[in-house]
């Protein structure tokens, strides 16, 4: 994922938030090229106090912020919303509606989101949740008023106990 953030953002200096960071290596990618305004967010502060012991610069370029998605607010406009895996926990209507208000009111105008989810084939539950599961015509389509479609894909995650889980990947820009 790393080589598509940089190739959509190519200024090192834009600022790139990954939402549902967890313990994601995604942030430490990104400084190692260079990258000099990043946002790790997620509820979980055990996580990303994981990716922070990681990060072997104390002088490192990173906000860590313990927040829900639907309650996130920058104090500047993004270039890039990165989401691996957090948008299909949302199902109901409101939460939907609000995770597209967050992500709009986020981004600077041209600005991406990436957000990759649970393919319509993919699984039912995730850590014993509900997710909701998409094509990428579908995923596309609930952002559609704000948001023109870049690229989408599909792909297979293994997970460390050996099963696959299909995942579908767009990546949209605000209009």
């Amino acid at each position: 994922m790393v080589e598509r953030i940089v190739q959509l953002i190519p200024d090192r200096s834009a600022p790139i938030a990954d939402v549902g960071s967890g313990a994601s290596v995604l942030i430490d990618e990104l400084l190692s090229r260079g990258y000099s305004s990043l946002f790790a967010v997620d509820l979980s502060g055990e996580a990303l106090e994981r990716t922070k012991s990681r990060l072997t610069d104390p002088q490192h370029s990173v906000t860590f912020k313990v927040v829900s998605a639907l309650d996130i607010r920058f104090d500047l406009p993004l270039a890039l919303w990165h989401d691996r895996a957090l948008f299909h926990f949302f199902i109901e209507p409101a939460d939907i509606a609000e995770y597209r208000l967050r992500v709009r009111e986020s981004l600077s105008a041209n600005g991406y989101v990436v957000i990759s989810t649970f393919a319509e084939d993919g699984p039912e539950q995730c850590s014993g949740l509900p997710v909701a599961r998409y094509s990428s015509e579908e995923l596309a389509h609930v952002f559609a008023d704000d948001f023109s479609v870049v690229d989408s894909w599909r792909s297979i995650h293994r997970t460390p106990w050996d099963s696959e889980q299909r995942f579908v990947t767009v990546i949209l820009r605000r209009t």
